[in-house]
């Protein structure tokens, strides 16, 4: 009885796995610049409407993920509810990450991506506090660094 009841556990592991390990971004997020008190959209699409999406972002202070949604709660975290929203769309896989209000310490490097393989896709949002209607133009120096 022992035995067959691993031997079920096994079986059901390894279909999960291998249901899991098929799974691919197939539009993943670009590097995005975006005026402060704006809001900003990185899109996210999974080949199923996977409840192992995920959302992170890289914090300034340090390089450890900080999560922000999860598809299987089926919302943004609770403590980043003041920051992000998603725009989600199970049958076709979507899952947009929206920046509700871009500020300076939201530039940072935002992760799309499956929790259980590893696998995912980032993109980089620069937060821009000024427009301004000139061009800046740089040359190469000395030494190949960049001079205005």
């Amino acid at each position: 009885m022992f035995f067959a009841l691993i031997k079920i556990v096994i079986g059901w592991l390894l279909l999960v796995l291998t249901v899991i390990s098929s799974q691919t971004i197939v539009t993943t997020p670009v590097n995005t610049a975006a005026k402060v008190d704006s809001q900003a959209i990185f899109n996210c699409t999974a080949d199923t409407g996977d409840d192992y999406v995920t959302w992170d972002y890289e914090s300034v202070e340090s390089n450890i993920p900080v999560r922000i949604y999860t598809a299987k709660d089926g919302e943004v975290r609770q403590d980043q509810q003041d920051k992000f929203g998603i725009e989600r769309d199970d049958a076709n896989g979507v899952h947009n990450l929206v920046i509700k209000n871009v500020q300076i310490d939201l530039g940072v490097r935002y992760f799309c991506g499956f929790a259980l393989e590893g696998v995912k896709t980032d993109a980089e949002l620069v937060a821009v506090s000024m427009l301004c209607n000139s061009t800046v133009s740089f040359r190469r120096g000395p030494g190949g660094s960049l001079a205005r």
